[in-house]
Formats: structure tokens, C-alpha cells, sequence
């Protein structure tokens, strides 16, 4: 089962910032702290193979199963048993412990002294591992790894999964409480999950790593600062998967829970699941704290992406217009135009439903306004003079910009209508002959007649570009071509 909590995107004016450093600080950890420990182990491993001590611990190990009803199953031969069970071995605490205390091999074992050594040098060898230097070993509590543990991992897939979870929790905490309170949940949710940890294993000699014990504080303290906000969340059953909204309270129990579950009968793992439970309820209460003593800021967090809106709306819009619903199809259009004003497809159905009145005002905003996006978007030329046609064939009157007309005027010459893009540098000499850019468009309405072979309009062009403008330098370019 996986339950993961989803939040809106976050602007820069809101980033999560101590969040990416948390993140930032336990990838260095594992790529410089940690990148020697994998060949110090296999160095460790090694040692207790070859120098014969996994034979002395191994004679005990068959013996301590055997005393306790537990045989192992066709014990392998001298040659071989040290691979065979080292793993079991190595994971049984309660006969590491017995080892550690001198139980089974004492001074009267004649091979204490000579296990004696070996084991210290296997020791020796195995304290240089940062997880033991910096991770939480109950059986010898150091201070300092009661904070440095969060900060360390077993594998990259660990330090994966945990990241993404301090991710998807931590920024909306960090921007709902503020980064002091969201530091100081982060810090006390880690000691609260060591503390249950160290309750039922005060004797264990395997070191708490991870970042999941501070991060599952995290998570109860998001499920309570955040109780009666409706949210979206992802999760998964077997092979099944889907999304819902429930309450942010509701995921408190669900991840105890399932962290219970995964206690009592996920047997054979290194996960530390009594960790994740403290961190989860000494989350939660730190979280009812945080809520009393300091203000909380949703700035919006669980909010869907309002664009994510827009398919839905576009599909009943053209249901509506489907049905000659056009008004409340024209209503619905003009809703996704306040989440998104210059959605393209919009603007289209806009169109074709007030070019059906094309005496009226709005008709004219509309044109201009889809011939506006359509000219600052790459490709779309022969939708731009597709538009501009219906329009003027329509109205009575056009009603564009000279900016607008002159951008049109650009286009047809370039597509070799030369017709009409003569016809627009007309409109555009008549309502703004000063505008710094007819002097290019008439030149390049020139050059297009050139190309054409029309050279009569050509000429009468580039006359009237002389005439009109004779101190520019597309005059002078006029000049050269007549």
C-alpha cells in the first residue's frame, strides 16, 4: 500500500527553501560521508570470512539454534557453512548480543583468546563504516548520532524514496508554519521516532540511518497542522492505483496503520517501522502545538492547478455549442478565459460564435483579439489569414490596429497575396501614415510584386515608398531596385 499526499505548485515568491537545502545536505552526505563504506564493508566481510572467525561464531551459532528449538535445516559442511548462514547470523540480535557479552564463547572456551582478537579486529574494521561513526547504535548511545543519523542512508533507492516523501511533505509545511517551526518539527520528529526505537531495542547493536524517521514526523505533523483541509492524495493497493480527496486528519491513522502492519508481519527486513511510528505520533503532537502556538498559512498549498480546470470546461462548452446553447456556451468560455486569457482554442469558439453577430462590438474584440494571439504564434499563418478574411468579409467596417494591419500586410506579402497586402498598406497609410514601420512593409510589398513578376506594381511601390518616406533607408533600398 502507498499513500502519497499531492500539493499545487509553488512559485518562486513561496519556495521551499530550507526544504531543497535538507534535500541538498542528505545527498552530499550519502556521495561524500558515505562513499566509502560500501568497499569498508566488503573489507570487514572479507576479514571474518578469511581469518576464520565466521568458523568460531558459526560452531556457536549452530549450537545457540539448537538450544533454542530452532535447528537450521541441513546445516551445510565445515567448507562451507560460513556462507551459507553468515546473513541469518549476522541479523539474529539476540545471539549478536549474547556475542558481544561473552555468553557463549567465555575464558573457558578454548577459543576465547583467539577469538577475542579476531573479534576486536573485526570490530575495528566495522567501526569505520559511518554508519557506525554518525548512526544511532542503542547498544552504545552516542550524543551526536542522535542527530546525524537523519542524515545518513543504506542505498541510493533509500535515500530516493526519502527525499521524495521530505519533498512532497516538507514544502507545504515549511510555507505553512514558517521555516523556524518547520525546522524545529523536522529535528524533534527525528528524536521522537529514536526515543520509540530505543524503547524496544535499548540492547541492539545495529546502527538507525535514514532520513524516514524525521520525515515521518513530518507526515504527522502535516495530518494535524492540516486536519480539516480537503486534499488530493495518490495512492496504491496491489496493482491498483487511482486519486482521491479526503481529509489531511484521515492519513494519521492510515500510515500508523500500515506501519503497524508492516511491524508485525513484514518479517526479514531492515526497516526500522517502530521509528516511523514514533516520528509519526510524536509528529502529530508536535504538529497540534506548532497549529497553538503559531499561525498557519495554507497560501493555497492544496488547491488543484486552476489550468488543470480547463479540458472539463472546454468539453462542456462545446457540448453547449453542440446543443445551440450559445450563451451559456459564450459564459463558460469566458470562465476558462480568467484562468487562462490567451488560450488559443478558446478564442477560436469565441469567434465562430459572435462572428454569427457581426454588427456587433463584441465581434470586432474578439477578432481583434484572436488575430492578435495568432500573429505571436509561430506556424499559424494560415489560420491568421483564414481569421482576418472571415472578419473583414463579415464586417462592416474592420476595426484593427495599424500594429495589427501592418503585421497582416507583412504576412501576405510574404505568402504572395499581393492583392490583399496591398489593399492593407492602403488601411495602414490612411489611419497611421507615420508609423516607423511602413516604410518596411511597403518595401517588402515591393520585393513580393518583384518576385511575382509584376513589376508595374512593383514600380508604383517603390514610388510612392521614395515619395513618402525619402530619408529611410528602405527609401534608398527602393532606390536601387527601380
Amino acid at each position: 500500500m502507498l499513500i502519497i499526499p499531492l500539493t499545487g505548485a509553488f512559485s518562486w515568491k513561496n519556495l521551499p527553501v530550507l526544504t531543497i537545502v535538507l534535500i541538498l545536505i542528505n545527498i552530499a552526505v550519502y556521495f561524500t560521508v558515505q562513499s566509502q563504506d560500501s568497499s569498508r564493508q566488503d573489507e570487514a566481510l572479507k576479514f571474518y570470512v578469511t581469518s576464520g572467525l565466521a568458523d568460531i561464531e558459526m560452531d556457536r551459532y549452530l549450537l545457540y539454534r539448537k538450544s533454542q528449538g530452532r535447528p537450521l535445516a541441513d546445516p551445510p559442511d565445515s567448507a562451507g557453512r560460513q556462507y551459507a548462514y553468515i546473513p541469518e547470523m549476522m541479523q539474529d540480535e539476540e545471539f549478536q548480543a549474547r556475542i558481544r557479552t561473552k555468553e557463549l564463547i567465555g575464558a573457558d572456551d578454548p577459543d576465547h583468546e583467539r577469538w577475542t582478537i579476531l573479534r576486536a579486529g573485526f570490530d575495528n574494521r566495522m567501526s569505520k563504516l559511518s554508519s557506525r561513526l554518525f548512526g544511532f547504535v542503542p547498544a552504545e548511545v552516542k550524543p551526536h548520532a542522535l542527530l546525524t543519523y537523519m542524515f545518513m542512508h543504506g542505498s541510493f533507492m533509500h535515500l530516493l524514496g526519502n527525499m521524495i516523501f521530505l519533498w512532497l511533505v516538507g514544502c507545504v509545511l515549511e510555507i505553512g508554519l514558517g521555516r523556524l517551526q518547520y525546522l524545529a518539527l523536522y529535528l524533534l520528529g527525528g528524536l521522537c521516532a529514536v526515543g520509540l526505537f530505543y524503547w524496544f531495542n535499548s540492547g541492539s547493536a545495529v546502527p538507525l540511518i535514514g532520513a524516514s524517521g524525521a520525515i515521518a514526523g513530518l507526515m504527522g505533523a502535516y495530518t494535524v497542522a492540516f486536519g480539516r483541509t480537503k486534499i488530493n492524495i495518490f495512492y496504491s493497493v496491489g496493482f491498483y492505483f487511482n486519486y482521491t480527496k479526503v481529509y489531511a486528519i484521515v492519513l494519521l491513522p492510515l500510515w500508523i496503520g500500515y506501519e503497524l502492519f508492516q511491524l508485525f508481519y513484514m518479517t526479514g527486513t531492515n526497516v526500522a517501522y517502530l521509528a516511523h511510528i514514533g516520528g509519526l505520533i510524536g509528529g502529530a503532537g508536535l504538529g497540534w502545538v506548532a497549529i497553538k502556538l503559531f499561525r498557519r498559512d495554507e497560501h493555497n498549498l492544496f488547491e488543484e492547478d486552476p489550468k488543470n480546470k480547463i479540458p472539463h470546461l472546454m468539453r462542456e462548452a462545446l457540448q453547449k455549442i453542440e446543443s445551440l446553447d450559445l450563451p451559456d456556451a459564450r459564459r463558460i468560455l469566458t470562465e476558462i478565459l480568467t484562468i487562462d486569457p490567451k488560450h488559443g482554442e478558446t478564442w477560436r469558439q469565441l469567434f465562430n460564435i459572435d462572428k454569427l453577430s457581426p454588427a456587433t462590438e463584441r465581434f470586432h474584440q474578439t477578432a481583434a483579439k484572436r488575430l492578435q494571439l495568432l500573429s505571436a504564434m509561430p506556424g499559424e499563418g494560415n489560420a491568421l489569414i483564414d481569421t482576418y478574411r472571415q472578419y473583414k468579409r463579415l464586417a462592416d467596417r474592420p476595426r484593427l490596429s495599424a500594429d495589427m494591419i501592418l503585421r497582416l500586410a507583412a504576412l501576405f506579402s510574404r505568402m504572395g497575396h499581393i492583392d490583399e497586402a496591398m489593399d492593407l498598406n492602403r488601411q495602414a497609410m490612411s489611419i497611421a501614415p507615420g508609423h516607423p514601420r511602413l516604410p518596411e512593409s511597403l518595401l517588402e510589398l515591393a520585393e513580393s510584386c518583384g518576385r511575382a513578376n509584376q513589376l508595374q506594381r512593383r514600380d508604383a511601390v517603390l514610388k510612392v515608398l521614395v515619395e513618402k518616406y525619402p530619408q529611410t533607408p528602405e527609401a534608398a533600398r527602393g532606390e536601387s531596385l527601380r
